[in-house]
């Protein structure tokens, strides 16, 4: 016999199976971020037990290590095709959606396109996942006056520790965001471009006094070259 399901029930149930879905895309696109460091440890773990313990010329261990080596050289533009730009997009969206992620802009008239701003990004936490989630040069969560555009010369690029690029697939990664190197000339290059730059002053010093009950300490009296920056570029600075 079949039996009909009240509209109520089969809306929640329908409403649920949407919600978990939406659940599982947004872990997956956050786990990109995270993963990238993870697997990077893991490959170089597996390669270096490989070659010590099992035998110096094991092919697994080898191969490993020279896709490892591989990585560390292979030119970062060839991370920034449409494709790539639209997975970027893809896993922005999806981590929005994770934590969830909502931008509030207090007087977006002001911000003028083509203008270069800094942003100034406190605090680090562990992962300052804010950066990428909302300031990716592509994040479909970066408020309009800061999207790429080539007619208007509008950008935004965000600025990470220069380990971050010495580091495979983690560097492939930051770089397809449309994080840069940060350092003096490279910021210098980007604001005079009319770019907004975005960064963390208290930088990786803050994660090492995270408390356990969340509380952050965050740096700054004496972080005074992002703002020297902004005022020889005539930028202005963006809390």
């Amino acid at each position: 016999e079949s039996m009909a399901i009240p509209g109520s029930i089969a809306g929640d149930r329908k409403s649920s199976l949407m919600t978990g879905w939406l659940t599982m895309v947004a872990w997956v696109g956050m786990s990109v971020y995270v993963g990238s460091i993870y697997t990077t440890t893991a490959l170089t773990m597996l390669a270096l037990y490989r070659i010590v313990y099992v035998h110096w010329c094991d092919k697994l261990g080898v191969a490993v290590a020279i896709l490892q080596l591989a990585l560390c050289i292979m030119p970062l533009t060839w991370m920034e095709g449409l494709g790539w730009q639209r997975f970027i997009a893809w896993t922005c969206a999806s981590a929005g959606r994770y934590f969830p992620v909502r931008v509030i802009v207090e007087d977006e008239d002001s911000l003028k396109p083509g203008r270069p701003y800094v942003i100034a990004y406190e605090p680090h936490s562990a992962l300052p996942v804010g950066i990428p989630v909302v300031f990716a040069t592509h994040s479909p969560l970066l408020p309009k006056v800061f999207q790429p555009s080539a007619k208007l010369g509008t950008g935004l690029h965000g600025m990470a520790s220069s380990v971050c690029f010495a580091i495979p697939i983690v560097r492939q990664l930051w770089w397809g965001l449309g994080l840069r190197p940060v350092s003096r000339e490279l910021m210098g290059q980007l604001l005079i471009s009319g770019k907004a730059v975005v960064l963390c002053p208290g930088g990786v010093q803050e994660c090492l006094y995270m408390q356990n009950d969340g509380s952050e300490t965050v740096f700054l009296r004496q972080r005074h070259g992002f703002v020297k920056m902004a005022l020889v570029h005539g930028a202005p600075l963006v809390p």
